[in-house]
C-alpha cells in the first residue's frame, strides 16, 4: 500500500481529531518563547499591546467613534483557525481621544498606510507561527510506542522519496496494520498525513531560503504533481506556496 495514495476519505475522517487537538496546541504555542518574544517586541516597537487568544474566544470589536480599529489576525493550522492575535484599540487617522468601557482612553494614532503595514507584519508572523505549529505537531508527541518513533524518523529521513506502508512498517518492525493503528492513536493523524506534513515543512524551508522554482521544490520534496502540492500546502499552511514565498520576500524588503 502506498501511503501517499490512500483514499481522500481517510483524511476527512480524521478532521474531528484535528479539532480536538487545538486547545492543547494553543496552550503549547502560547507558552513558547517565540510567541512571548513577539508580543513583547511588537509592543515595544509599535507601542501597541497584543493578545494571543484561542480561536474559540468570544470577543466583540465595536466602537461608536469612527477611526478606532483593532488588528485581528488569525493563526491557521491544518486549515483550521487555531488562535487569534488581537490588538488593543488603534486610532487610524487623526483620533485624539475616545471613551471606552470604564473611562476615557487615548488610542495610539497611526495613518491608514501604517495600520495596513502593521496588519501585514502581524499576518506574516501568524504565517510563520503556523509553520512552527506544524513542526510542533510533528515533533512533540510524548509516551509514544517505539515503533511510532521509528516510523516517524524513517519518514522524516525519506520524505522526498516514494514511501509505502510495508516499507515503513518493516523499518519499525511491526505489521502495517498494527503500525497504522498505533500511529493514529499516538499522533492523531494517519501515516499519509504525516508524510505530507514532513514534505510541506521541507518545502516551506526551501521556499524561504532559496530561489528555486516552486515546481522544482514540489518534486524535490516528494510530491507527484503541482496541483497536489498546491492543495496539500494550502491545507497545512493556510495559503498557496507562491503567496507564502511572496509575503516573506515582501516582509524582507520592508525591513530593508
Amino acid at each position: 500500500m502506498n501511503v501517499e495514495k490512500g483514499r481522500e476519505q481517510s483524511s476527512d475522517s480524521n478532521q474531528p481529531k484535528a479539532r480536538s487537538r487545538q486547545p492543547s496546541l494553543f496552550c503549547a504555542l502560547s507558552q513558547t518563547q517565540l510567541v512571548r518574544d513577539y508580543l513583547d517586541a511588537f509592543r515595544k516597537a509599535n507601542h501597541i499591546k497584543l493578545q494571543f487568544l484561542p480561536a474559540d474566544s468570544a470577543f466583540v470589536i465595536h466602537h461608536a467613534q469612527p477611526g478606532i480599529m483593532h488588528l485581528a489576525v488569525p493563526v491557521v493550522v491544518e486549515g483550521q483557525h487555531a488562535a487569534t492575535f488581537l490588538s488593543e484599540p488603534v486610532g487610524v487617522g487623526r483620533v485624539e481621544g475616545w471613551k471606552a468601557g470604564n473611562g476615557p482612553t487615548t488610542a495610539r494614532a497611526v495613518s491608514e498606510s501604517e495600520f495596513r503595514a502593521l496588519e501585514r507584519l502581524l499576518s506574516i508572523f501568524a504565517q510563520h507561527l503556523s509553520c512552527f505549529a506544524n513542526r510542533y505537531l510533528i515533533a512533540h508527541r510524548h509516551d509514544e510506542p517505539a515503533c511510532v518513533t521509528q516510523a516517524k524518523e524513517f519518514i522524516e529521513q525519506h520524505a522526498s522519496e516514494p514511501l509505502r506502508l510495508d516499507q515503513i512498517a518493516r523499518h519499525a518492525r511491526v505489521s502495517g496494520k498494527h503500525l497504522s493503528k498505533l500511529f493514529g492513536k499516538a499522533t492523531g493523524m494517519t501515516l499519509r498525513e504525516y508524510v505530507r506534513r514532513c514534505r510541506v515543512e521541507r518545502a516551506g524551508e526551501l521556499l524561504l531560503q532559496t530561489d528555486t522554482r516552486i515546481s522544482e521544490i514540489a518534486f524535490a520534496c516528494g510530491f507527484e504533481s503541482i496541483p497536489n502540492f498546491n492543495r496539500v500546502f494550502r491545507k497545512v499552511v493556510g495559503m498557496s506556496p507562491s503567496v507564502f514565498r511572496a509575503e516573506d520576500r515582501e516582509a524582507a524588503r520592508g525591513k530593508g
